[in-house]
């Protein structure tokens, strides 16, 4: 009968004020009674007199009998007495009874499912092993069941509520820990973890987005702020949203290394192309290199500069690599092998290969690893935009890479010289730029930084392309 119906659909939304209070949260009464007005909202067409009279006696007649079960209590419109309700009160002492007559779970069941749940999860990973950059999942965790405790709710910008929302998120989140360094493209993931090749980007992918950039200082608490594009945060976390490829210029031979640890037939010489040569992300883990006689390293971050410097600029013992914006975990893991080859080898790593190079891959870790900490033989310098992400860009590469990166034609005065090709900025990217002034590990950039708000412009460093 539908007049049962709108009642049910009464007492459920009395249980989720209930659920909402402070009384909830407490857990015991407050002086303010959980009640509902009676209006067009809640029952279509009751103030109006749109109802149908049958079902409005039929609604009346239902909460009535709630009310001698005593899950309600009723409060009539003056001199309207069983005619028109003006409102409609929970009966604290009977909210268990409530949720029975409805057979709906009690809030607090389902919390502490879901808190167990949260924890079931973090500690399984924990125990699989969980690596260093992943630790704010910890946080994570800690973040919603604190809101939980203190609210009583689920934290709908931290997590979906909704159960199988939920479970693609945790499911998501143990693939991309699980697979390491390796980088995939992002329909394959989706349908390796989530048995669909497009369920990752529809359904999860934003939900990912959100946690990455939340704790993106607890991940990179030497930066700043998170890259503004989604595909950068996905790359980050090595699924590829797009096909990717190192590409570099300059002169190193190496070699592929098959699952088996054996070297797969010939040897590559990048010096014989002359304009540079790519390979494909995926297969940077399987890289050995062979030979490097290299006299310095630049990084160039966009592609227009990066493609007339190895056409009319390169010095032969140049190795150019074309970056794109902020380098890329398969990108700065070729750097790292680089650098790794590139430095002078301790006694105990005296150990050569067939070709009489000494070789090392050095892991995905952070710029405090011992490996990060002895200089190569050879510099390593960036060319990028003389603006706030060109900075932020180099700044990721010391951080996580090359602790000793340089600029190269960033100097203040390239600002003066290419005026006429800058770019104004306005008071928030002031501020922004205001905060690297702040920061002792941005020293290197602070001349520039001090020339960018005096002009109150930035340069793209194609414009440097324009005046040769």
């Amino acid at each position: 009968m539908q007049g049962e119906t709108l009642a049910r659909r009464v007492l459920s939304r009395l249980l989720d004020k209930y659920e909402s209070s402070e009384a909830f949260r407490k857990g015991k009464p407050t002086q303010t009674r959980i009640q509902l007005k009676l209006t067009d909202s809640i029952v279509a067409g009751y103030v109006t007199g749109r109802l149908d009279p049958d079902d409005r006696e039929a609604l009346h007649e239902s909460l009535r009998t709630m009310a001698e079960r005593r899950l309600i209590a009723l409060k009539w419109v003056k001199f309207e007495q069983g005619n028109i309700l003006e409102r409609v009160y929970l009966k604290w002492e009977r909210i268990g009874a409530a949720y029975e007559y409805l057979s709906r779970v009690p809030q607090r069941e389902k919390l502490a499912e879901f808190t167990t749940e949260m924890e079931e999860w973090l500690k399984r990973l924990l125990n699989a092993g969980l690596p260093e950059r992943w630790y704010f999942l910890s946080n994570w965790v800690d973040d919603i069941l604190s809101f939980v405790r203190q609210r009583g709710r689920i934290p709908s910008s931290l997590i979906p509520e909704e159960d199988h929302s939920r479970t693609l998120l945790l499911r998501a989140l143990v693939g991309l820990v699980r697979k390491r360094d390796t980088s995939v493209p992002v329909r394959l993931f989706s349908k390796q973890q989530l048995g669909n090749s497009k369920i990752f980007e529809k359904q999860v992918q934003s939900s990912v987005v959100r946690l990455m950039r939340r704790y993106w200082s607890v991940v990179h608490p030497l930066e700043f702020e998170a890259p503004d594009d989604d595909a950068t945060l996905l790359r980050e976390l090595g699924i590829e949203s797009g096909h990717e490829d190192i590409t570099f210029c300059g002169p190193i031979r190496f070699q592929y290394i098959t699952s088996e640890g054996t070297a797969t037939a010939g040897e590559i010489d990048a010096a014989v192309f002359p304009y540079g040569l790519a390979v494909d992300a995926s297969d940077v883990h399987r890289i050995q290199i062979t030979e490097a006689s290299i006299s310095r390293i630049l990084t160039i971050e966009n592609k227009a500069n990066y493609r007339a410097y190895v056409r009319d600029s390169r010095e032969p013992g140049e190795f150019v690599i074309y970056l794109g914006g902020f380098a890329s975990p398969a990108q700065r893991a070729f750097l790292r092998l680089l650098r790794s080859f590139l430095r002078a080898p301790t006694a105990d790593e005296r150990v050569s290969n067939t070709s009489g190079q000494v070789s090392r891959v050095l892991p995905e870790n952070s710029a405090s690893t011992s490996e990060l900490n002895r200089r190569p033989r050879v510099a390593l310098y960036h060319w990028g935009d003389l603006d706030y992400g060109g900075i932020l860009i180099l700044q990721n590469l010391r951080n996580s890479c090359w602790p000793e990166a340089q600029p190269w034609r960033m100097e203040p005065r390239l600002l003066d010289d290419y005026i006429e090709y800058a770019e104004q900025i306005d008071e928030p990217y002031r501020a922004k730029l205001r905060r690297l002034l702040d920061s002792d590990g941005y020293l290197w950039a602070h001349p520039l930084v001090q020339r960018i708000l005096l002009r109150g412009a930035t340069l793209e460093q194609e414009a440097l392309l324009l005046g040769e």
